[in-house]
């Protein structure tokens, strides 16, 4: 498994130098939880909801569009004659089950594409951050780190609400370097790679709360073995995250 680890990342740094020098950016940028302050945490929390279940490359385009209207933004989303408001007004998610309220609700909405339900999703994690704020205004996020990663994940589904599931639980996660992502993509690497092969998915299959528990599991025990002193850093596992990630997206599995 580590040699073959090795081999595609060496393949990774000379095929694809962007997407392996991503992996370095992304643990550079990985936030730790015991001394992120309320704005360090909305910066990798609010665009969570814009990833789920969507093509990487367009969730970056309106990411990158809706950052600037978005900075800070998570004092007021939600809250009366803010310029962020979505109420839910019928099930399901097409746009007419929510009402959006506001300039920046509309915006989002109408001119970069950003879904109303993912909007919701973004407004349950300004709810959640101002209640973490009153209780622990210097790092809000910091009872994270040491603690179950089951329970974690279950803590953050709960408080955030709807369209919050496992797998936008863990990249949140995986942005404080306390997890990884198992989305399509790590999870073909994952088991090309026969990392807990006990663990059996078919093509497709979107990981239920148990197995992508597992998979950070055997994700985090394959750093440990790549690491010299057996102790790797939450930055080296969010670049494994990074590394798993472009293994997949450049084809180093195919042949």
């Amino acid at each position: 498994m580590i040699a073959t680890f090795r081999r595609l990342e060496a393949a990774l740094r000379e095929r694809a130098p962007a997407s392996y020098d991503l992996a370095q950016a992304l643990a550079d940028n990985t936030r730790d939880a015991l001394v992120s302050g309320p704005a360090s945490c909305w910066e990798i929390l609010w665009d969570k909801p814009v990833f789920a279940n969507a093509r990487i490359s367009s969730a970056e385009v309106r990411v990158q569009a809706a950052a600037p209207h978005l900075r800070d933004a998570w004092h007021t989303i939600g809250l009366p004659d803010s310029s962020f408001h979505v109420r839910r007004v019928e099930p399901g998610r097409k746009r007419k089950a929510f009402e959006l309220d506001g300039e920046t609700a509309r915006l989002l909405y109408s001119d970069f594409g950003i879904a109303a339900h993912r909007m919701l999703a973004i407004q349950g994690a300004a709810a959640a951050l101002r209640k973490r704020v009153e209780r622990s205004p210097r790092a809000p996020y910091a009872d994270l780190v040491g603690a179950d990663l089951l329970t974690n994940v279950e803590t953050l589904r709960k408080e955030k609400g709807e369209y919050w599931g496992t797998i936008t639980v863990l990249h949140l996660l995986t942005d404080f370097g306390l997890a990884c992502k198992p989305d399509i993509h790590l999870v073909r690497s994952f088991q090309f790679l026969g990392i807990a092969p006990e663990i059996r998915l078919r093509p497709g299959e979107v990981p239920n709360l148990r197995k992508a528990v597992a998979i950070v599991e055997g994700v985090r025990e394959l750093a440990v073995r790549l690491h010299p002193a057996g102790n790797p850093t939450p930055q080296d596992l969010r670049r494994l995250d990074g590394l798993l990630l472009g293994f997949s997206r450049n084809g180093l599995l195919e042949g």
